[in-house]
């Protein structure tokens, strides 16, 4: 954990750096000439895309017989983001399953469950759209852009997520570590945490059409996320298209998950000076846009720190 914590002050670095070459009043000015409705249009996307990860969210934890209304499966969504923006990698948003067990009165293997899986097709559909997004660049460019590295990536998250469907491999595999590594005194409680983490798996393989459900949403929820980086595009006036912004940024989304930052900061940056400057924006417009998207993020997660602060508490 301590090592995650440093690895995130990469990308802080790389964020000074940046701004510092460009020069901060350079990108202030570049803000400043924002056109102001766009941006509001902008800012508006962000209430169906809460409410449409929210439903997502809900239709997972409903699964075990459960009733978490839309309502309160936002407020979980948001404290889940706000954990999400202050972790690398946005590891923390798995802290969201002991709100599952809390607020839908689950177990906390089965909200881990719920969590993972909505977290697994959120990172699916975005190397999938990244994949499309390669390709689509392909054409906008004389030269070909290497697909092997984001294809191995994608073979690996697959490989990933096939290991943790297996019960019986992660036991056999997982058996020695576990003896080494945990006190005799949680044995049982992680046995059981164990346990029931697959037993929510068993349910969502035997429900096919939910999970289709569920990967429908995540493509609409990425859309929704796409046009509102198109409006602050506009709105930075970027001369740039939708379909080149629909290409580029799952791939800026995706360079943002690494765990060497923050919220994806300077990760973030620094992909759209390049994909940006591709298509002649200036360094100043490229972080502005990068800035702007920081600041929808920390809205989001500024309102789940006041759902966090002023809720219940629970224990992790």
């Amino acid at each position: 954990m301590q090592l995650m914590r440093y690895l995130g002050l990469i990308g802080l670095a790389i964020f000074i750096y940046i701004v510092y070459s460009i020069g901060p009043g350079q990108i202030i000015e570049s803000i400043s000439k924002i056109d102001l409705l766009l941006f509001s249009l902008a800012l508006l996307t962000l209430i169906p895309s809460v409410l449409i990860k929210a439903y997502k969210q809900g239709l997972l934890v409903n699964a075990f017989a459960t009733r978490l209304g839309i309502a309160e499966s936002a407020k979980i969504w948001l404290i889940g983001f706000f954990f999400s923006i202050v972790t690398p990698g946005r590891s923390g948003n798995l802290l969201k399953a002991f709100y599952f067990a809390d607020r839908a009165a689950i177990s906390s293997g089965k909200g881990l469950a719920a969590a993972i899986v909505e977290r697994i097709f959120d990172v699916a559909v975005l190397f999938l759209f990244a994949l499309l997004g390669f390709v689509m660049l392909s054409f906008y460019f004389v030269f070909q852009f290497d697909l092997g590295l984001i294809l191995l990536f994608f073979a690996a998250f697959l490989l990933l997520v096939f290991f943790f469907s297996k019960k019986g491999l992660v036991e056999f595999l997982g058996k020695p570590l576990f003896r080494f590594f945990v006190p005799k005194r949680f044995v049982r409680q992680l046995r059981a945490g164990f346990d029931q983490f697959f037993e929510g798996i068993a349910v969502y393989k035997a429900r096919k059409r939910l999970m289709l459900k569920v990967a429908l949403l995540t493509i609409l929820s990425w859309i929704v996320i796409i046009v509102q980086y198109y409006f602050v595009v506009v709105a930075l006036q970027i001369n740039v298209s939708f379909l080149y912004i629909f290409a580029v940024m799952p791939i800026v989304n995706l360079l943002s998950v690494l765990p060497i930052a923050f919220s994806g900061i300077g990760t973030r940056g620094a992909s759209l000076l390049f994909f940006l400057g591709l298509v002649g924006a200036t360094a100043s417009n490229a972080i502005s846009f990068s800035i702007l998207i920081l600041l929808f993020n920390l809205l989001l997660g500024a309102a789940g720190f006041v759902f966090l602060a002023r809720g219940k508490k629970v224990s992790f």
